[in-house]
């Protein structure tokens, strides 16, 4: 079994839009909902926003004034390319397309396709377009943007249902392969319901800070702590790995890197960052200053120890407004 986790479930009607002004094409837009929810996927995110939805994609692609009419993938591959997305075909049987996209899913890669429209009657013989996201032996879970819910069939009735003899995949531009419990980093991880837990450092990556961690391989090293909320900022989450630290900030509260979503790294050389690492340090003179307070009643030269501890309380204090003086 593989999925691509917390897939949004998204809805092609929505009046989300960039512009400001109202989405005039929803009920047709199921190819730039299925492409935008792969790339809101991809970003760690679960909803439309200003800077990811169907209206903002069509109109890239097609232009304001154009309404009331399907659209072809094909159409969405410079703007997809403009975002960092890689958007392709691939032309074959269907049932050989299929199994494909159980390969493609395991790789964590979206795969976009089209069925005939579920909603209308079938004389009408038009198009609807979805995105599979979830596959186990013998079946496929596609995210329909039309009702924003999951539907489950078997491979042979995909097969059945699939048009053009054609299939799609979106993938980040020369990003590094989605992380997979496969790959020797993801060995360290096991999979409960839609959370990854290490095995190694009993922690879970969930959500945001899951796709993210996923999204650049893992080669931030392993997940030191659980997410920490609103330590740092309302609505945020870290996580501290053996390299970096992460932070799901959706309302950038914190910082606004450029290019960033809702998911970044913090730096280290300021602000929330500088305040997590030295943490060990603080922590570290802490621990030595209770040891030798228990040492104290006992000691044959007390004076010594006391010096001793003011010493250390002293070094705590130096850090503390050191880091209190930094921007």
């Amino acid at each position: 079994m593989s999925s691509l986790q917390n897939f949004p479930m998204v809805s092609q009607l929505t009046q989300t839009t960039s512009d400001g002004l109202p989405s005039n094409n929803a009920e047709y837009d199921c190819v730039p909902a299925s492409i935008g929810a792969a790339i809101l996927y991809y970003q760690g995110k679960s909803s439309w926003d200003s800077q990811i939805n169907p209206d903002m994609l069509k109109d890239a692609a097609y232009g304001e004034g154009f309404q009331n009419s399907g659209t072809a993938a094909a159409a969405y591959i410079p703007i997809c390319n403009h975002l960092g997305y890689d958007l392709s075909p691939i032309n074959g049987a269907p049932a050989d397309l299929v199994a494909q996209a159980h390969t493609l899913i395991q790789q964590g890669i979206a795969v976009i396709f089209t069925e005939p429209d579920p909603y209308v009657p079938a004389s009408y013989g038009w198009s609807h377009v979805c995105v599979w996201w979830s596959e186990l032996p013998g079946s496929l879970t596609s995210m329909d943007p039309y009702i924003a819910r999951p539907i489950t069939r078997s491979d042979a009735e995909w097969a059945a249902l699939l048009e053009f003899n054609q299939i799609w995949i979106l993938k980040p531009t020369g990003d590094l392969p989605v992380l997979q419990l496969s790959d020797p980093m993801g060995r360290h991880f096991t999979q409960n319901g839609n959370a990854w837990h290490c095995t190694q450092t009993n922690v879970d990556l969930i959500g945001a800070n899951l796709a993210f961690y996923r999204q650049y391989g893992g080669i931030f090293g392993l997940p030191l702590t659980n997410e920490l909320y609103n330590i740092v900022g309302k609505n945020t989450a870290i996580v501290v790995l053996e390299r970096a630290i992460q932070i799901y900030d959706p309302g950038k509260t914190v910082d606004n890197p450029a290019g960033s979503n809702s998911v970044y790294l913090l730096k280290l050389n300021t602000g929330a960052g500088q305040q997590l690492i030295s943490k060990p340090l603080i922590d570290a003179l802490l621990s030595q200053i209770a040891q030798l307070k228990q040492q104290l009643a006992a000691a044959s030269n007390p004076a010594a120890l006391t010096a001793q501890i003011a010493a250390y309380q002293k070094a705590v204090s130096s850090v503390r407004d050191t880091l209190a003086t930094l921007p």
